[in-house]
Parts: structure tokens; sequence; C-alpha cells
């Protein structure tokens, strides 16, 4: 049976000049292995260690601590073991700057400061009403504090001002953000309070460095106060104090370990011989809890997973639903009424469609007595947007189907319909059976709804959505669907929900950054939009200036400054090729794809270099800290979804893809993209191998051909597609569907064969005239 596959995403954390050393021996020798390891089992190993490329300018924003922490809670999130790795040394490491303070604690500190400290600590912080409760935030670098030497001056002035501050008013939450160093920040979000939840979530490798010495000539494997040249006795207090609190917050739990190396003075840095025995310790210790992780990872039946993947998806949209009174109530008297023609709810991109199903979904099957709802959102996952899978998947949901074993399944389209067809004629009269199919429009291909019988049962009710002048609705017309036209969104109803989603997100707007936000919809009424609004408005703090008109009034707009801003902030190869990727990919990428692919494009590293002159050298790949920042600022905009079995990152709407292609895909750019992303899974083997374990690389099987069709590598297509091996590895493990019945029987489907039929029809659409295949 198909199983759930796992991402184990390890965020690796500790000082890093004492430290170095040991983590490009890990970087290097352990966790190729784990990758290896874990794609043997069809699974993926990251290795979140954001201190590789590091430099002044990649944190002149200000958000190197915030990005760290939410990428521990990421990991957490994410795996359930192992997700945090931990190395110790002699160092305690640097305290930053908290990216933003209270504003009572603030008020109070400045009463205690000089002057000339009052002036520099009000430069550095502002005070931003937009925060709930208020705060002061400490404010990007700019002309020669970007600068890494003149800021780290200037924030050593701030820093000492603020603790003595601190200490003198007994201002225990602010000492603690003031005094806490990076590493520490770290591990207080990666091993909780009371310990981890579970034995193998958490690894620490304490080094004990023997002959150590006890002045300045230790370098970086002593803490020294800046500019001064001796040890920071402050520091190493803080470091026992850190010491001691991993020690007992792992108690028990076995998961520390300590290992020995030795001072060479010669060298002036710790003997190297320990090096080999840490990356067996990590490997085995990692590789440990990895192999426990998916022995016990459950057996997944590919038809439940789906059900619940669309269950998900609805309770997500719901959350953004306010309003709708009438469009709802017109749905309640169709599932009343003995109609035998279905429902269908028209509307603009954006408008709300999605959100009015799930809610009308869930009101449905909530109501007293519960009627059996089946909701599918098409375009959530690859399945749902394949007529194939889609009908069959339905007919596998219907009353009386479910859980029963099959002799024959239905293969093929025609086949499928005519078994979901009278499936759903067998439904009982009374059962009040309802569908819901969200966005037609999704549907792959041309729009064939033959599928959905003339005259619906008098069981079943069927409501059905599409977008307002799409093929699909007019397909949809061809039912004598009964219609529901969804227009604006009332101006109240979207002050309603821009409030709530201020609230959820702790954040306010002053007066005309509220107008700059409603004026828009207040004239348009488009969900969509104010949702895009509200993600850039979230940003403002109360002190910046919005100008009127400086949020685009349609969505494809928006969107356009979205790009902008992100090519600003984090460089337009950078955002053109993550974004472009993304919309070249059949379903998603992965963010190890990503990370690869990124790190192989020779103008991505170019522009590295340019923007960031003074970063440590990457060997050859994007520090992981740019594409975390770049990913904090897209995370709004992006959806994770499943294609055999693998968590994919993909666009949220439909309506950045069109942005993103119409920017990024056009002509030789959209080939280029095909290119690279075909030239990145041909190099991967079709089989991945970890010892004696093999497993098929479907993402090779799932991406190859429609990325050599679309980058128009015909010799290698034509290659691909006469591979034997290929097309034969295709058919077993693409598409693999199991359900079981009632009696424990499993029933198994090879649906790889619609896979590879999809990949000649594609070839032969897109093949040049000229061309034989």
């Amino acid at each position: 049976m198909p199983r759930a596959i796992p991402v184990f995403r390890v965020f690796v954390s500790s000082t890093f000049g004492d430290l170095k050393g040991e983590r490009n021996a890990l970087d290097k020798r352990v966790f190729p292995k784990l990758r290896d390891l874990c794609a043997s089992h069809g699974a993926e190993f990251q290795a979140i260690d954001l201190r590789w490329g590091i430099s002044a300018e990649a944190s002149v924003d200000q958000r190197i601590v915030e990005i760290c922490l939410s990428e521990v809670d990421r990991c957490r999130q994410a795996t359930r073991r192992p997700n945090f790795l931990l190395l110790l040394g002699d160092r305690y490491g640097k305290s930053l700057l908290p990216p933003a303070l209270d504003a009572e604690p603030f008020r109070r500190l400045l009463t205690r400061l000089t002057q000339d400290d009052a002036k520099r600590a009000n430069h550095w912080y502002k005070e931003d009403a937009n925060a709930v409760p208020v705060v002061f935030v400490l404010q990007p670098r700019r002309g020669r504090y970007r600068e890494g030497k003149a800021w780290r001056v200037e924030q050593d002035k701030l820093q000492v001002a603020l603790l003595r501050a601190a200490e003198h008013l007994a201002e225990a939450a602010v000492l603690e953000l003031l005094g806490t160093s990076i590493t520490e920040q770290e591990t207080a979000r990666g091993i909780p309070v009371g310990g981890p939840d579970i034995p193998g979530a958490v690894f620490v490798f304490r080094r004990m460095l023997e002959g150590l010495p006890q002045n300045t000539s230790a370098g970086n494997y002593r803490d020294l106060v800046e500019g001064e040249e001796r040890l920071d006795t402050q520091a190493a207090d803080s470091l026992r104090r850190f010491h001691d609190d991993v020690y007992r917050r792992l108690d028990g739990c076995q998961a520390v370990t300590e290992y020995r190396a030795v001072w060479d003075a010669m060298a002036g840095g710790p003997t190297t011989e320990h090096t080999d025995q840490l990356c067996r310790d990590v490997y085995d210790a990692l590789a440990g809890a990895i192999t426990e992780e998916l022995r016990l990872v459950a057996q997944v039946d590919s038809h439940q997973s789906e059900e619940q993947t669309h269950h998900d998806f609805g309770a997500e949209r719901r959350r953004s639903f306010t309003g709708r009174r009438d469009e709802l109530d017109a749905i309640s008297r169709y599932l009343r009424s003995d109609t035998a023609r279905p429902l269908l709810v028209i509307g603009d991109p954006g408008i709300g469609k999605t959100a009015l199903l799930a809610e009308a979904a869930y009101r449905a099957g909530a109501q007293a007595g519960g009627r059996p709802v089946i909701a599918r959102f098409i375009g959530a996952t690859p399945r749902s947007a394949d007529p194939r899978t889609l009908v069959d998947d339905l007919r596998r949901s219907l009353p009386g189907l479910a859980g029963r074993a099959e002799d024959t399944p239905p293969v093929g389209l025609p086949a499928l319909a005519e078994a979901f067809r009278d499936a759903l004629a067998a439904v009982p009269p009374g059962s009040g059976l309802v569908l819901v199919l969200d966005a037609l429009d999704q549907l792959a291909g041309a729009p064939d709804l033959s599928w959905l019988p003339s005259e619906l049962p008098s069981g079943v009710r069927v409501v059905l959505s599409a977008q307002r002048g799409s093929a699909a609705e007019h397909a949809a017309a061809e039912l004598r669907a009964i219609t529901v036209h969804l227009g604006a969104l009332p101006a109240g109803e979207g002050d309603e929900l821009l409030s709530r989603w201020l609230g959820e997100a702790g954040r306010a707007l002053t007066e005309d950054q509220r107008k700059e936000v409603t004026s828009p919809f207040a004239e348009y009424g488009n969900p969509l939009h104010l949702r895009l609004a509200f993600e850039e408005a979230r940003r403002w703090a109360s002190y910046t200036h919005v100008p009127p008109g400086t949020l685009a009034s349609d969505v494809p707009g928006i969107l356009r400054q979205l790009l902008d801003r992100l090519e600003s902030e984090h460089g337009p190869a950078l955002v053109r090729r993550a974004l472009g990727l993304l919309a070249a990919s059949r379903d998603g990428l992965s963010e190890g794809e990503m990370l690869d692919l990124l790190s192989g494009d020779g103008a991505v590293l170019g522009e590295v270099g340019r923007r960031m002159p003074k970063s440590p050298p990457t060997e050859g790949r994007l520090p992981p800290i740019l594409w975390a920042r770049l990913h904090a600022d897209l995370e709004p905009y992006l959806n994770e979804r499943r294609s055999e079995g693998r968590v994919l990152l993909g666009f949220y709407h439909r309506q950045l893809t069109e942005v993103v292609t119409a920017r990024y895909m056009s002509g030789e750019d959209a080939a280029g993209m095909h290119r690279y992303l075909a030239e990145y899974f041909a190099a991967q083997p079709l089989d991945l191998v970890d010892g004696a374990r093999s497993v098929a690389n479907t993402r090779k099987l799932h991406e190859l051909s429609y990325q050599q069709a679309y980058g128009g590598c015909w010799d290698d297509l034509h290659a691909t597609l006469t591979d034997f091996r290929f097309l034969q590895r295709k058919i077993e493990a693409i598409g693999v569907e199991e359900h079981t019945g009632q009696q424990g029987h499993v029933d198994v489907t090879h649906t790889g064969v619609y896979a590879l039929q999809d990949d000649f029809q594609l070839a032969l659409r897109l093949w040049p005239e000229k061309e034989t295949m």
C-alpha cells in the first residue's frame, strides 16, 4: 500500500566560526548519505543550515533572527523526528539587537539613557503603532551602516547602552532578548522546556576541547570582547548557563553525545581526528531516527488520502469566508428542492467561488441529520485535475461503493464515466447525497462533463462552479444547470474580512492605510484583491507613508507590484528563476529541488556575488538563508500539494501563475526554463538506490518528458519515449492506486498508463511538423 512520503527537515544550529570544520564535514560527508538513505525510501532529507553564506549584506534588513527562528518552527512542523541538530563548543556566540521591543519597556529604557544613546536608540528603533501590542521596530541598515564593520560598532554601542539601562530597571524580558545569543534562541525553539515530545527528535553533539587557551590566543574558539582583545567573562557565564539548560531540558532523553578534541597550538585550532567519529555518530543518530520514523509511517489508502487533502483544502478556504447570505440561501433552497438538474455558481477570477463552495459543503454536512457530502476542489491535487482520476475518486466515494472490492476496476474515461453514472443511479433516493465540484475550468484538456448524468437521480444534488465566460461554463450549461451568479462582495463584508485578517496577524492600519486597502475593494468587491492588498499592507508600519494609488486596483496589477518588490529586495535573477521554475513545473517543486536548481544557475550565483561581494564563499551553491528569506516573503502566495506522495510547492491562486508566466515565461525564456528542468531531471537516476534498497524516481518519471516537450528537446524526448525501461517504470510506479475493502481485500490499479498516454499526446501535439518521431 502507498505510504505518506515524509520530508525530513533538520535544522542545524551552532556558533559558526569555532565549529565551521565540523559543519563542513557534516555537509560533505553525512548529509549527502542521509539524502541517499531517504531517497531510497521515496522520502526527502533537507539539512537547514542557515549560517552558510551569511554576510553583512545578507542581514541589512535585520530579519536574520526572525527567519532563523521561523525555520526552526517549520522543521518541527514538517518533521516529527529528527528535526533539530545542535552542535556545542566553547563559544556562546553573538547576541543581536532584537528586531522589535515592546513599547512600554522601551520607553522606560529611554529614560535611563544618556542624550547620545537616547538619540541613537530613537534613530534605530521606531514606534510601530500598527503592531498589536505596540512595538519599537529595529530599522534596516542604510548608507555606511550597510558595511558590516561600521554596523558592528554602532550595534555594540546601542546594545551596551540598552543592557545597562535594562539592568538598572530590572527589565527581565528585555535583558533576555538583548543578552541571548542566536544559538540559544534557536535552541529554545528547537528543544521545548521538558524536552522533545518523542525520542529522536533532537540530537546534541558537544565538543570537549582539551588544552584550549584561557587567553586571546584561542581566537574564534572563545568569546572575546569586541575591539578589546580580551576574554568576555560575561559570555563565558552565559555559556555555562546555556549548556546547563540544554542538559536539563534533555534530562533522560539520551540525546547528548560528547566527543573530545585537543588544541593544536601550532595550527591555532583543534586537531581534526575527532571529526571522523563525529560524522559516524551524527549519521548513526539521524539515520536511526529516520529509519524508525519510516518504519512507523502510516500506510495510506490513496483514495482516503485524496479525500483528506480536499477536506483540509476546503477547511483552509473556509477561514476566508464571510457574508454571501443570499448565495448560501440559494444553494440551501436548491439542496431542498426536487430538481434533477445541477446548480452552477459562476463568477470572475478571485471573486470567492471556492470559499463559497467550501462553506456550502460544510453547512450541508453539518446540518441536523447530516447529509453525505463529497467535495472536490479541482486543481488542489494533480489527481483532481485529471478527469479520469477525478471521476474514479468520486465513484469510489459514493455510498454503497466505499469499502467494496471490485473484480475488474474500470479503466479509461468512457468506462469510468459509465461506472460512475451507474453507481450514482444506485444511490438510495433518501440519502440526500451532495456532490460539490469546484473550479471545473481547472480540469485538464477540453472541458468534458459527459460523465455527469443529464438527469440527476432523486437522491443526489450536484453543486458546481466555473469561471465566468470559460469553456467549462458552457459545458456545464449543456447540463441545463441552474445558475447562480457570484458578484462583488459588499463593502461591509470586505471590511469585516480585513479586520479579521488583521486581528489574526496581530496588526492594525492607520486610517489612510486602511483606506488605501479598502477603496479598490469598495469599487470592485474582489476578495482575492483584498487578500493580496492585506498581505502587502500587513508589512506597513504606522510610520510608513502610503500615498493614494500605492496599490493597483486590479489583481494582475497588485501581483506585478509584488514581483517588483520581490525583485528589488531579493534580486531579479533569484526571483525570476525561482518563480519561473515553479510556473514551468508540471505540478510544483519540492524545496530540495528548488535549492538544487537555484544553486546550479550561474545567473543566480553571479547575482549573489554582485549583491553580496563580501559574502563568505559558498562553493557554488545558493546560501540557504537567501532562499529562506525569499520563501518567508512568498509563503502567503504559495501552497503545498502532493504529487505521487511528494510535498511540492505551488502557487496559491491561478492568477499568480498567469502573471508569473507573462512576466518570466515568454518565448525563449519559457523554453529555457523547461530545458533547465529537463536537464535537471535527466541527470537523475531512474531508480534511487541506497545499499540493497531501490525505489523508482517518481519525480523524474513524472517531469522528464513533460519538460523535454515544452523545452523543445526533440532528440532527448524521442529517446525518453522510446526507452522501454523508462516506459515500464512509469507504468509500474506512477499512479499506483490501492483501495482497501471492508474485508481487508486490496484493490490495485495502475493509472501510470494514463500519465504515459498524456506524455505521448503532449509530444505529438508539440512536435514540429518537419520532424518525425
